[in-house]
């Protein structure tokens, strides 16, 4: 619901329509299809099976080509719509002419205007639940990842959607005429997967293997399954298998531990049970008994109808192992004991034994001990259960991972908004291609990153000292072998060998350029000035014995250079090595990164007064800007303007229309936010989030929030806390700048050697725990720049295994999330406390929450008329909006800007205004609105006229970078690249601007020429580049770069196989059916039709947190400012 929040008018109007329509056609299809499934053998119970596996549980994806798409993964924080990338897999004009048509038709002309960011994204919904994915899909990508956090946000289709109607899209939870629109052998298909995955019976974690068998997928292969890690020698048991009505040919019986696994291997698929003499198998639908490949008679016979069984069999097993004797049994009549079905002739003693079964269809293993036939009573000890298997029923087909083969077409889906790589990508299953990858496939090109205008893709060009010469495509820089050195190196002049920009040993037995251990010369590893060096960390109040130290360690007067400076890497150490020892002896606080990133901003502050621009700020890209997908905003906020001139430098010029770099100014903007703003605020991990409104700044640029009181997340002893007393809120922090830090305490260092304990804050639900001070200085987590003070992310700490399992007096169980915490509070302070002890373990601590602006502020005037700051509103159709101000006041410290618009019907249902409101109604407001100027003691709701930024400036390519002025004092600067031009370096120049306040005299153009050179050169060379930037990888995608790109952005990483991929799904089920019984009781869960419903499902998919969906914004509470 948050997602659905967030979303822009345009978006919400989209999903608006589509779901008018859908209401009405669902509710008029539903009497046909519920006709449809009577006469297909189902009843109501499938048809709520299959609605609610769409609604809930059906994986949604999006295909990929990695090798086109993968690069641009790598550096973007999206997924983008063929509007942003001018590429598809499907219909593409120059102007997505078609494309545009289509969605005009889909979505009643709501995205006419919009912003190609703003458009939907297209994926693919997984109804069969297929590891491949969706295989009709394949144009698209064989690889695909699976989306999260977006269903309420998703419109579905039967089929492609380009061209057809917009009625015949559907919402979640109003899709009966999409189901309409599929054919009978999808729905049966649809059924058996659906009804497989929203059962409630339990998930045996010991699951059968694929012996032999193309695939797993029995329902469209003949395979063998089987328990190869399970074998017995001694002993008798028993188990039954229960074959289901539409069976083919099945083995049953027994394999011993020679028999030979080949999975998906031709030329053996077709060998099962009893097909060779390591298996014993009977074989009732043609009455034969199966060994060593042998047809033996048996006398029992399974009905059959064209060559399928035409009702359920159970066939029962039993085997002596010390005797060498096998019995069967059909639905209960045994084979007799003195003959048994297989002997000591064909059974050697001493073979060890498990359950197998060859079939094609349906079937199930059933390891008791409700058995559907008693065990035979034959002489000796009795028939037991088989050792280590799981009680129950075990299916063989595994129904919960069907076949999208048996889809006719893929069913699209829409998704509205944006798709985070981060928040809104669960998992990347890779096409095992990129595993096995031939020699015609490969391009045997590397490609280097981190060395600015070195960056890019190498070719082979040739050889040298025995190994492979790199030339940089579209550039000069080589990549090489020098033998004198015995290093690789990169160069732009291959003739000196002093002028090498970085280079790496080379990796042992191989002829390939390393991944890693690259270098770069020491004058490209950053370096500030003593001068300038000193000035920053008198700030810090470093000692002057400290900054001595760091000036004899790491001080060097480069040849040329007018003065000593300081390196960023020396010779034997490192800045950041020294500095964190100083910080282990408390000589000094702040992360040595401040220092280096303060020394930037001293010395562009230092040119920029020397060219009289005191006060201005540069907005600029790297120069050139990396040939790949990326983007990147820059906030600028001159509080003492009221307007701003943007002026850009002559060389500004981007590849092409692909490039950009926009302005935007208005709506909502983080910087202006002050007192009275209404903020949506997210736990760092989990999903627990709360709407409130902003009530003060802090130190740190840290701003306190009063929670709306009827937030869910209020619970227990909070809830308690909050009740106790009238006038109360429950407050949360959120930063400006949210930084959360992973630390890592060593097998030897526990977490008490450094943290002296936490703070519990009982008015703070989402950050209840803060570090309350430190036992020593130095220590992981203040190395990492974590203070006192800091907070703790505790949901985090309860998916760390030590914690979990930590036992002792008046721990109880751990809980599973904030809601349990508050309900047993003590005990979780036990826990936390004995945590101390723990080491080998990760913390996670952050200094304040990310924070996003609600379209709405309560402004207080408290013991102040509105006059006062505001000068007059304009009344026009009904809307009041504020025409100007006199001075400053509560509503600009808000946010509030000029032309914001005054919701009149919040401010008179809000019961703080009944007193100053008096017996004034908001008709006679619109027609005097002086009236409300005069009153004071009133909270005032405002809201933007357009809560969606206005672009100014949308710049590319070489022409068109005309300076412009921004009418208020706040812009945001975007600047974005599809990762085109790595050929052409010269036109990847990129952006400089600078801003400055509109009054102050327009910079000249040989100035901004100017200080587009010294600029980037003194940042390049104070922060300069350190070895870890530095990688060369190969272009082709294996899997430590694949792995990579799911690191980077918090994916799960699986190969697409049948085994992992079926076993990942069948444990996330059983988590889910856990999540149900927990929530209702297993007996309530039973009574439900639904139970995998959103809310248990979201606990057990994700990490097993709960959580309640927010109906509306909610109306926020009085604020008081400070006095």
């Amino acid at each position: 619901m948050r997602a659905v929040q967030r979303l822009t008018s345009c978006q919400r109007a989209a999903l608006s329509n589509v779901r008018a329509n859908a209401a009405l056609n669902h509710d008029k299809a539903m009497p046909e299809v519920r006709e449809r499934f009577t006469r297909l053998g189902y009843g109501e119970p499938e048809l709520q099976g299959v609605l609610g596996w769409i609604q809930d549980l059906a994986p949604m994806c999006i295909h990929i080509h990695i090798g086109s798409v993968g690069r641009f993964l790598e550096t973007d924080e999206f997924y983008r719509s063929q509007f942003e990338t001018g590429t598809s897999c499907g219909a593409l004009d120059d102007r997505n002419e078609i494309r545009k048509d289509w969605e005009k038709e889909l979505f009643g002309g709501a995205y006419d205007e919009a912003k190609p960011f703003e458009r939907c994204k297209y994926g693919a919904l997984g109804v069969m639940n297929d590891y491949r994915g969706i295989t009709s899909a394949y144009q698209y990508g064989d690889s695909y990842l699976v989306l999260k956090d977006v269903r309420l946000r998703t419109t579905f289709a039967a089929t492609d959607s380009g061209g057809i109607q917009g009625s015949r899209l559907a919402v979640l939870d109003k899709y009966a005429h999409v189901l309409k629109e599929y054919n009978d052998n999808e729905v049966h298909r649809l059924v058996e997967v659906a009804m497989a995955n929203t059962s409630l019976e339990d998930m045996p974690r010991v699951q059968p293997r694929l012996l032999r068998g193309l695939t797993a997928d029995t329902t469209n292969d003949w395979a063998t399954m089987g328990f190869p890690d399970l074998p017995q020698k001694k002993g008798r048991y028993f188990f039954e298998v229960e074959l289901i009505r539409g069976c083919e040919s099945p083995q049953v019986g027994l394999c011993s531990n020679h028999f030979v696994l080949a999975p998906r291997t031709k030329g053996d698929h077709l060998r099962g049970v009893g097909d060779d003499e390591h298996g014993w198998a009977a074989d009732g639908q043609h009455s034969i008994l199966w060994h060593k490949g042998k047809k033996l008679a048996w006398n029992r016979t399974w009905a059959s109808k064209s060559k399928q069984l035409s009702e359920n069999v159970v066939v029962g097993i039993a085997v002596d192992l010390d005797a060498g004797k096998i019995w069967f049994a059909s639905d209960g009549e045994w084979d007799p004991e003195e003959k048994p079905s297989f002997g000591t002739d064909m059974l050697p003693k001493g073979t060890a034994l498990y359950p197998a079964l060859s079939f094609r269809g349906r079937a199930a293993f059933i390891f008791g001990p409700d058995f559907k036939h008693k065990a035979p009573t034959f002489k000796g000890k009795p028939f037991t259960q088989w050792p280590g298997m799981a009680d129950g029923t075990v299916r063989a087909d595994c129904p919960i991972v069907g076949n999208s083969n048996n889809v006719s077409i893929y069913k699209e889906i829409q998704i509205h908004g944006e798709v985070s790589l981060k928040r809104n990508v669960q998992r990347l299953v890779a096409n095992r291609k990129h595993l096995e990858v031939s020699k015609s496939d490969r391009s045997w090109a590397v490609c280097v990153d981190g060395l600015q205008d070195a960056d890019g893709s190498y070719a082979r060009s040739g050889a040298k000292n025995g190994n492979a010469v790199y030339t940089q495509n579209g550039g000069s820089h080589k990549l090489y072998f020098d033998k004198d050195a015995e290093k690789w190196r990169l160069s732009k002049d291959e003739a000196d060998p002093e002028a090498w920009l970085a280079e790496a040993p080379a990796a042992a037995a191989s002829f390939e350029p390393p991944r890693h251990g690259w270098t770069v010369p020491i004058n490209k590893r950053g370096r500030a000035p003593v001068s300038l060096l000193k000035s920053v960390l008198d700030g810090f109040k470093v000692g002057a014995d400290v900054q001595d130290h760091i000036i004899k360690i790491l001080g060097r007067q480069l040849k040329g250079s007018p003065e000593l400076e300081v390196f960023r890497v020396g010779d034997n150490t490192t800045f950041e090595d020294e500095w964190n020892r100083l910080q282990r002896e408390n000589k000094v606080k702040v992360p040595a990164e401040d220092v280096w990133i303060e020394c930037v901003k001293k010395k562009h502050e230092e040119i920029m007064a020397g060219k009289s621009m005191k006060g201005a700020t540069v907005v600029e890209s790297q120069h050139p800007y990396p040939a790949k997908s990326h983007t990147w905003t820059q906030d600028v906020h001159l509080a003492k303007a009221q307007k701003l001139r943007v002026s850009f430098a002559e060389q500004c010029s981007t590849y092409d229309d692909c490039a950009t770099f926009q302005v935007f100014s208005g709506g909502l903007s983080k910087s202006t936010a002050g007192v009275g703003a209404r903020a949506h605020l997210k736990a760092i991990s989990g999903p627990d989030q709360v709407h409130g409104t902003m009530i003060g700044q802090v130190e740190g640029e840290k701003w306190i929030v009063n929670i709306d009181k009827d937030e869910s997340e209020i619970c227990g002893c909070f809830r308690e806390w909050l009740d106790a007393q009238p006038g109360r809120s429950c407050t949360a922090t959120c930063a400006q700048d949210p930084t959360v830090v992973s630390v890592r305490y060593t097998p030897k260092a526990k977490v008490g050697s450094e943290i002296a304990g936490f703070t519990f804050h009982e008015g703070s639900p989402l950050h209840p725990f803060s570090i309350s001070g430190f036992t020593a200085p130095g220590g992981p987590a203040q190395l990492k720049g974590v203070f006192a003070g800091w907070y703790l992310d505790v949901i985090a700490l309860l998916k760390n295994a030590k914690f979990k399992n930590l036992s002792g007096e008046g721990l109880g169980t751990c809980p599973k999330n904030l809601q349990e915490i508050a309900e047993n509070l003590d005990a979780f302070k036990k826990r936390l406390e004995a945590a101390l002890d723990l080491d080998g373990v990760n913390f996670v601590f952050y200094n304040g929450l990310d924070f996003q602006l609600l379209p709405i502020c309560a402004v207080q005037y408290k013991g102040i008329k509105v006059s006062e700051e505001i000068a007059a509103f304009n009344a026009n159709g009904g809307v009041l909006s504020i025409a100007s101000f006199k001075q400053d006041g509560p509503a600009q410290g808000a946010g509030v800007r000029a032309g914001w618009h005054l919701s009149l019907t919040e401010t008179f249902e809000r019961a703080e205004n009944k007193t100053a409101l008096g017996e004034l109604t908001a008709a006679q407001v619109l027609e005097d609105p002086e009236q409300l100027l005069q009153l004071q003691d009133l909270t005032l709701m405002m809201e933007p006229a357009n809560a969606a930024p206005e672009e100014l400036f949308n710049g590319f390519g070489t022409d068109g970078w005309d300076n412009f002025t921004v009418h208020n004092n706040t812009a945001q600067f975007v600047f974005k690249s599809d990762g085109d031009g790595g050929d052409s370096s010269e036109g990847r120049w990129g952006v400089f601007a600078v801003v400055t306040d509109a009054k102050d005299p327009e910079p000249q153009a040989a100035v901004l020429e100017e200080l587009a050179k010294l600029i980037p050169q003194a940042t390049a060379q104070i922060l300069g580049t350190t070895s870890s930037q530095v990688s060369v990888e190969p272009e082709d995608w294996d899997e430590a770069r694949l792995r990579a790109l799911c690191d980077r952005h918090g994916w799960e990483f699986e190969w697409m196989t049948e085994d992992g991929e079926r076993q990942r799904r069948i444990e996330g089920a059983s988590r889910a059916r856990q999540a149900a019984a927990e929530s209702a009781g297993t007996a309530q869960a039973e009574s439900r039709t639904a139970w995998w419903r959103l809310d248990s499902m979201s606990r057990a998919f994700n990490g097993g947190d709960s959580r309640q969906l927010k109906r509306k914004i909610q109306a926020p509470q009085p604020i008081r400012t400070k006095s």
